[in-house]
């Protein structure tokens, strides 16, 4: 490569980020020189890489120049499409590594600018050799999140830009912006409400004082506060002014027992006046507390039995107990009275108490953006979220609401970018029930519960709720949508992990799907798949792909104006075609059509509905054992004649037609009534999901076990019940509340026949279980349990067992039971294979607890007895007791069932390998396959030369192909099976140069058993049956 004779250019121009760079890189922490040796140090931020070509202060980095004594290693010209030079998308995934990027900036006149710049996660910028910014930081990436003030002269400039990544994504971005700019980009990060923090009594302070600040703590305004002390009965006033991070004391006129309050006002910045009005107690806080419990407790219980008042106590219950547990948590620390968010959350409180005693609706009073909560159904808590009320807002007029999920990491408060539109609306933030959930199990409940508040306070129209997020938030939207697709006008997925769900259900649900093609988080592949699945179906689905984009696609993602697109999308309440089915999660009804049981609850079902012409309606139903369909106006006259083809068969329904018909299966076909007309069942019916389904929005309760002798053991179970009352799935944490926690000698029957519960302790040390362990579907003994009259000892392992609770028979337990107290350590390492849903998780799972291997993985039937095909299969051959060779025979299975060149076999392997003395057969094969998606993906064979020849190096690569590539040709494109979950591994072996993407669904668990007994001989690529894939095969 020849170097160029100049480095980028590009002109000054206020508002314009720098894109045209010439970059080098990248240069680890620990550099071969010697000067570092301890990476995590990150010593490579002060040390001069470009020595040998001058020094940063003199360096120019022109395109094609080489580095100097590193092979290899030259100055890439690149010119960006948007403001984030994403360094992961040049270099691959690196951390604890540092680039350069330099340009010309040219200015036609002497000017002064002022230089803004975000990076993730530290940066130095210089201009003609002088350094203007300097910041050594660990943080994500925020735009113009630092400035400095820069004096150019005409003509050229040199800049040159030290980007350091820590850990995770790698960006930076740097702009100039004239005085009215500057001032107007920091005023609108400037919070609506002011910063304040209180100051205990001091030497130099002899009263509670409070320091009044900008948050963020902007020093470029000339800014001043004003405002008022005001006495709790209102009597006394006394007005200051002050400049701005003031400390003020309070006025000895208002220091008495009791509470004063403060009003403030700050000017001086643009366009904005921030402003800040509470309560400060002056008394024990404790007891503040005690007495505003009670007097909420006393004024709710009486508005709640006048019908009218009810509804406020609805409206405001939820943020009065979320704001409650919020205390409490505050509370853990000792020196809470001098928090100012406690004496904001008291003032909250009052407030909202202030206003039910005069029957006054003070969350209906609010503007802007506040927090609200709701009651959750699960566990009692208040859940918090976000609302942004529109611009202008009118209560008679129905409005949309944009639900926005927030990404790893943040909460419902997070700073996040708001996309830009000139439709009024409501915005909703849901916490999702924490920073990490992932959007699964309660979190999914509680953007629904969220949507629902929302539909029953605020004059929403139901006709145009739209969904949108990004990165994690991404993939809320895939699974929320996938939950309950007939609530949504559309949706809008921005690097979002969408594999693993049933996309049948959007067919009348707009999808857009934007995806940052150099995203390595979360692969674009994904969306690439899921869009090639939808167009295919001719579902309604709309791609974008921004190439130089990464994971953080907010800003990038303004082009497409996403909430512009969702809001011009109604919800249609009845489409003409409906598909429903059983697959997780859960959803069995949608629109007008309803699965009610399945034949087989070991089996997936699905109903497809579609009406021709009025009055004339064509079902095709698999597995279906009773279904339900509200007859929808647009296609039915209820005085007339209904034609249904159900399977095949041709029936009708005489008129008067019922507003809802029943479909039952029976011997000869299906039979149709106006009423369900089905008995009761005396215990739970049977649903695949084991427990999981603990987590889909049934009231959830903890039992820990106090009967066990040894006092250790009992520690263990009350350690273990405190770690996973905070799980809103497996291995997920809350950050709001916990799941309710009782001993076994606490709970009730009627709590247990209200609540699924998850019971600690075997019959040993829970009586809970000792009274059902003669009763479950694997007799459970303090050392042992029953499979299908195998006695199987549990010494050194541990149980989960899910089924219906033989206590209560309505709900069900999840047993934990073992008597080795390591079992319920919260670091297990199996809990791991389960934090992402799996289609069809075992029922009961026996782990060899210090090997933590799998012992056992069966399933229940619908008589809620062990799974005859599995606990009939063969044990597992030896050789696939390590989970290498397992995966390999997984690996040809992909291979001849999508007709795939190669598969990727990861070379990181789960902590859990298996008990080949006692695993059988089909519960292997369930464990490798725990979710029937494949993703194809199209690599080039220069790509996969490069691929093989980095795993020959031990170490250079994070899995491999099988089989071994031979004769490969560059150019040709080659197939190569990918399990989602491993999608990221292979999207970084081969630096996201994937070209096309497919999902396949496949089912072959009892073919791959067979393998797994006997490691197969001969064809390494058996013929796939018909039912290996999902009829699209190209």
């Amino acid at each position: 490569m020849c170097a160029s004779a100049s480095p980028p250019e590009q002109a000054v121009a206020s508002g314009v980020f720098l894109t045209n760079w010439a970059v080098l890189g990248p240069f680890p922490h620990v550099w071969a020189s010697g000067d570092m040796t301890d990476a995590t140090a990150r010593l490579g931020y002060s040390y001069d890489f470009l020595t040998p070509m001058g020094g940063e202060q003199k360096a120019v980095l022109v395109p094609g120049a080489q580095f100097p004594g590193r092979p290899g290693m030259v100055v890439t010209g690149v010119a960006w499409q948007t403001g984030e030079i994403d360094l992961d998308h040049l270099f691959g995934m690196k951390d604890l590594a540092v680039a350069y990027a330099s340009m010309s900036l040219v200015a036609p006149e002497a000017t002064s600018l002022y230089l803004h710049a975000g990076s993730d996660d530290s940066l130095k910028v210089w201009i003609d050799g002088q350094c203007v910014l300097d910041r050594f930081s660990e943080r994500g990436f925020i735009e113009d999140e630092d400035w400095t003030l820069v004096t150019l002269g005409k003509g050229a400039h040199s800049v040159l830009v030290k980007c350091e990544d820590y850990f995770g994504a790698w960006k930076f971005s740097v702009r100039l912006l004239d005085a009215s700019a500057h001032l107007r980009t920091l005023a609108a990060r400037v919070d609506e409400q002011l910063s304040l923090q209180l100051r205990a009594p001091t030497a130099a302070f002899d009263r509670l004082s409070i320091r009044l600040a900008l948050k963020p703590p902007l020093t470029d305004f000339v800014a001043r506060v004003s405002g008022a002390w005001i006495s709790s009965d209102g009597a006394k006033t006394q007005a200051f002014e002050h400049g701005m991070s003031s400390v003020l004391s309070i006025p000895e006129a208002f220091d008495f027992p009791g509470a004063c309050r403060l009003e403030v006002v700050a000017q001086g910045l643009p366009d904005r006046q921030p402003r800040t009005d509470v309560n400060l107690y002056l008394t024990d806080i404790g007891a503040v507390i005690s007495n505003r419990a009670l007097r909420a407790q006393a004024l709710l219980g009486m508005l709640s039995s006048n019908d009218v008042a009810r509804r406020l106590v609805l409206r405001h219950e939820g943020l009065l107990r979320y704001s409650f547990q919020r205390l409490a948590a505050l509370a853990q620390s000792n020196d809470y009275q001098f928090d100012i968010s406690t004496h904001l959350l008291l003032t909250r409180i009052d407030r909202i108490l202030d206003a039910l005693a005069t029957r006054k609706d003070y969350l209906g009073g609010l503007h802007g953006t506040y927090e609200a909560a709701y009651i959750s159904p699960v566990d009692g808590s208040g859940q918090p979220f976000s609302l942004t009320m529109p611009r202008p807002y009118d209560p008679a007029v129905p409005t949309p609401l944009i639900v926005l999920l927030h990404d790893l990491g943040e909460d419902h408060l997070a700073e996040t970018v708001r996309f830009r539109t000139a439709a009024p609306h409501f915005t909703a933030r849901p916490l999702g029930r924490g920073r990490t959930t992932g959007y699964l199990g309660l979190a999914v409940r509680d953007v629904l519960d969220v949507i629902g508040y929302m539909t029953n306070f605020y004059n929403v129209d139901t006709d145009r709720i739209c969904l949108i997020g990004s990165g994690m938030g991404g993939q809320g939207v895939w699974v929320t949508a996938a939950t309950a697709p007939d609530v949504f006008a559309s949706v809008a997925a921005l690097n979002g992990y969408s594999a693993e769900l049933p996309l049948d259900r959007f067919r009348n649900l707009p999808v857009l799907a934007l995806h940052g093609g150099a995203d390595i988080v979360i692969p674009a592949a994904l969306s690439r798949a899921a869009v090639d699945y939808l167009m295919r179906r001719a579902f309604p689905v709309v791609h974008g792909e921004i190439p130089s984009a990464g994971y953080r696609l907010e800003f990038a993602a303004e082009r497409f104006h996403p909430v512009d697109w969702m809001v011009n999308f109604r919800r249609v309440p009845a489409p003409r075609e409906v598909i429903v089915d059983s697959v997780f999660p859960p959803c069995n009804r949608m629109y007008w059509l309803s699965i009610l049981a399945a034949q087989d609850p070991r089996a997936s079902c699905r109903a497809h509905g579609r009406f021709m012409r009025v009055n004339e309606l064509i079902l095709a139903l698999d597995n279906v054992g009773r279904a339900a369909i509200a007859l929808p106006e647009d296609y039915v006259e209820n005085d007339a004649l209904l034609s249904v083809i159900v399977n095949g068969q041709q029936q009708s329904v005489p008129a008067p037609l019922p507003s809802v018909l029943h479909v039952n299966a029976a011997s000869n076909g299906f039979i149709f009534s106006t009423t369900n007309d089905a008995p009761v069942p005396s215990i739970r019916p049977y649903q695949m999901g084991s427990w999981q389904n603990l987590y889909a929005g049934e009231p959830l309760m903890i039992v820990y076990g106090t009967t066990a002798a040894d006092p250790a053991r009992l520690d263990a179970l009350r350690a273990c019940a405190r770690q996973i009352s905070r799980w809103s799935f497996v291995g997920r944490s809350m950050d709001a509340a916990t799941i309710p926690v009782r001993s076994d000698k606490e709970v009730t029957q009627a709590e247990l026949d209200a609540c699924n519960v998850i019971l600690l302790g075997g019959p040993q040390d829970n009586g809970l279980v000792a009274q059902a362990a003669a009763s479950l579907a694997t007799p459970l003994a303090a050392d042992s349990i029953s499979i299908a009259g195998e006695r199987l000892p549990l010494d050194g392992r541990g149980v989960w067992l899910c089924q219906y609770n033989p206590l209560a028979p309505a709900r069900l337990a999840w047993i934990w039971a073992s008597p080795d107290a390591a079992f319920y350590s919260a670091g297990a390492a199996w809990y791991a294979d389960w934090t992402l849903p799996a289609v069809d998780p075992p029922d009961l799972l026996v782990v060899n607890i210090q090997t933590a291997s799998y012992c056992r993985a069966t399933h229940f039937g619908a008589d809620w007895k062990p799974y005859p095909p599995d606990v009939d299969s063969p044990r597992i051959a030896p050789a696939f007791a390590s989970q290498t060779n397992a995966r390999d025979q997984l690996a040809h299975m992909l291979i001849g069932a999508t007709m795939a060149d190669f598969a990727w076999i990861p070379l990181e392997q789960s902590a859990a390998q298996w008990d080949a003395q006692n695993l059988r057969a089909r519960e292997a094969a369930a464990l490798l396959m725990k979710n029937p998606c494949v993703v194809l993906c199209d690599v080039t064979g220069r790509d996969i030369r490069a691929l093989n020849q980095q795993t020959a190096v031990a170490g250079t690569a994070a899995g491999r192909l099988v089989p071994q590539p031979v004769a490969l040709r560059g150019q040709r494109e080659y197939r190569v099976a990918v399990l989602p979950r491993e999608l990221r591994s292979f999207n970084e072996a081969v630096k996201t140069r994937i070209g096309k993407a497919r999902y396949r669904f496949l089912q072959f668990t009892d073919t791959l058993a067979d393998l797994l007994v006997e490691p197969s001989a001969g064809d390494a690529h058996p013929t796939p049956p018909e039912e290996w894939n999902d009829g699209m095969m190209e």
